[in-house]
């Protein structure tokens, strides 16, 4: 609930760029997402030009617990990896790197560089996260 009054910034020409794709993207979620606890952006904060590129970086996290599943390791490393398509499908932005890694392997000092997305429409719940929900937001 928090997320809903404290929201990260991101360019108006980066969120214009994503819009077409957000669609798309919660459906891999919902079909994909159950293991995935977050999912953060390293992304210029300027307003980029028309025939100016976003490159941006992606990490996505897994708890601990479901990266011992290997289904849900590869159902994690599917949607990273259908997202990235999607977005590097979109005009001017280009995904650069993408990485899935368990939560315990993230370091703090790491995710200074990272945004949290906030995928708004979509939560996350289910037992492999040990019952608590989990959630996504872009």
């Amino acid at each position: 609930m928090g997320s809903r009054y404290s929201r990260p910034f991101f360019p108006d020409a980066f969120n214009n760029r994503r819009q077409p794709s957000s669609k798309r993207v919660n459906n891999i979620l919902k079909r994909l997402g159950s293991s995935l606890s977050g999912v953060y952006i390293d992304v210029a904060d300027a307003e980029l030009k028309d025939d100016e590129v976003y490159t941006v970086t992606l990490l996505f996290t897994i708890l601990q617990d479901v990266a011992a599943d290997p289904s849900a390791w590869a159902d994690a490393n599917k949607a990273a990896d259908q997202i990235v398509d999607l977005w590097n499908d979109e005009k001017g932005i280009i995904v650069d790197k993408h990485f899935v890694e368990s939560e315990d392997d993230v370091p703090i000092s790491m995710l200074r560089t990272y945004t949290r997305l906030d995928f708004d429409s979509y939560t996350i719940r289910g037992d492999k996260a040990g019952g608590q929900p989990l959630s996504i937001s872009i």
